[in-house]
């Protein structure tokens, strides 16, 4: 099967990632994989039989770069088309649409959002939802509820997680640092951090990724007492040889899912969501929405406080409950079995076009 693979951004976050393994997985199980994406940092992962090619999606180069997808869909003659964000969806609509190639799309954020631009949604073939709450908010729709499936976005599972160690406290946020990320983190850095500092002087705070906002937050730790206890690792292509490093990981989506795979406890947070520590008593109701806490208010520096206090006092307890997940999820989020799911929907498409 030749298949087309569409995404807007390609560096840093969940999206980007998933496409990037599913491109791989993909290829090694013998397709023909083309992906399409603004430049990023995610095409050096990409393996060297998946081709990649480099287009800057913009909604005022649309008129040109439709002529262009229909003549690549046509000469390199594609099976199916799946997109990933909201103006590749549209663009991908458009193609298919004039060369009468099925698509598939994925949502990884809010429907609305990235479906906003389509005009012909009784033509969607096929929609992947990445969570049941997503899925929940997709089977509300007259026209999409019965084209909706749910597969997660899958990563690669190691065989292993990774030894404890109880005298070393490692603290993980991994994300792009945009401002909603960089006001939770200046929050607790601000408001939480110096308490936790006051009685674990030998603590580290170590911030993954890089974006618009990382300039700001360094200016504010390199000119303070923080600077003792705060690490910017920046940008990397497997935030995995850091994550098995940790102590704690705070995140939500794929982050989550990478630290639980190593066995490394995690407390779900984001703007907007307080979160909590991921057990195995409240793992599926957290799953249900991408690893957020959606029963949750938004965070405040004393329940962040708690929350690190709760963990510190039992880190044995919840280091034992992340290495049983690690287990349980292995048969879920395995990007080879997410991708042989994923193929499944293309041969259906594919069959009922």
């Amino acid at each position: 099967m030749k298949i087309l693979l569409l995404v807007k951004n390609f560096d840093f976050g969940g999206a980007e990632n998933h496409v990037c393994d599913l491109a791989n997985a993909l290829q090694q199980m013998g397709h023909k994989v083309i992906v399409i994406s603004n430049n990023g940092r995610q095409a050096l992962k990409l393996l060297p039989e998946v081709n990649h090619i480099r287009l800057k999606f913009s909604a005022w180069k649309i008129p040109t770069q439709i002529p262009f997808l229909v003549r690549l869909i046509r000469n390199e003659k594609i099976s199916i088309i799946h997109t990933h964000q909201h103006l590749p969806n549209l663009l991908g609509s458009l193609a298919g649409k004039f060369t009468k190639t099925p698509q598939v799309i994925t949502i990884h954020g809010r429907a609305r959002y990235d479906l906003r631009y389509l005009l012909w949604k009784k033509d969607i073939q096929k929609i992947i939802a990445i969570s049941q709450n997503s899925l929940k908010g997709m089977l509300t729709e007259p026209k999409l509820k019965d084209k909706t499936v749910l597969i997660p976005n899958g990563i690669r599972f190691p065989e292993n997680g990774h030894p404890f160690q109880p005298n070393e406290l490692l603290l993980y946020y991994a994300s792009r640092i945009d401002k909603r990320h960089a006001k939770l983190i200046k929050e607790i850095l601000l408001e939480v951090w110096p308490h936790l500092i006051a009685t674990y002087s030998d603590a580290k705070f170590r911030i993954i990724g890089d974006g618009k906002e990382l300039k700001k937050l360094k200016k504010l730790v390199y000119s303070s007492e923080l600077k003792l206890s705060v690490q910017f690792v920046g940008y990397k292509s497997d935030i995995s040889t850091e994550l098995k490093k940790a102590s704690l990981v705070l995140g939500v989506g794929r982050v989550a899912i990478e630290s639980l795979s190593l066995g490394v406890p995690v407390f779900s947070i984001k703007h907007g969501r307080g979160g909590r520590l991921i057990t195995q008593s409240n793992y599926s109701k957290i799953k249900y929405g991408n690893f957020v806490d959606l029963e949750s208010r938004p965070p405040s520096a004393s329940q962040i406080l708690t929350t690190f206090e709760e963990f510190l006092s039992n880190r044995a307890f919840y280091k034992q409950e992340a290495e049983m997940l690690r287990k349980e999820m292995a048969a879920e989020f395995d990007i080879q079995k997410i991708a042989q799911s994923t193929l499944s929907i293309y041969q259906e498409v594919v069959e009922k076009s």
